[in-house]
């Protein structure tokens, strides 16, 4: 196993890159949930989801379909809407 350089939180990145000719994305990330996923995809979709290198860093590049990036509007609940949805898993938890 080869030794990989210690590199610190702040500069683990993820970065997503897309042109407006291409269908594909490139991920190159550091981020480990991502990097599982990634491969599960990959794994599931050969397809569609690449796995493309390891690089020196530790960090994983894939190529994926452009439609599997997403920007969501972040959810804000209020305190009300957040007991009401506690209270709701609680009841299917339950049963």
């Amino acid at each position: 196993m080869e030794n990989k350089p210690y590199i610190p939180l702040v500069e683990r990145e993820t970065i997503i890159t897309y042109n407006e000719m291409e269908k594909n994305a490139n991920v190159y990330t550091m981020n480990k949930a991502l990097s599982t996923k990634l491969n599960r995809m990959a794994r599931e979709c050969p397809t569609l989801v690449k796995f493309v290198k390891e690089h020196q860093d530790g960090a994983l590049e894939y190529t994926v379909p452009k439609k599997c990036v997403k920007v969501n509007k972040p959810v804000v609940l209020t305190d009300e809407q957040r007991e009401k949805k506690r209270k709701l898993i609680n009841a299917v938890r339950e049963g």
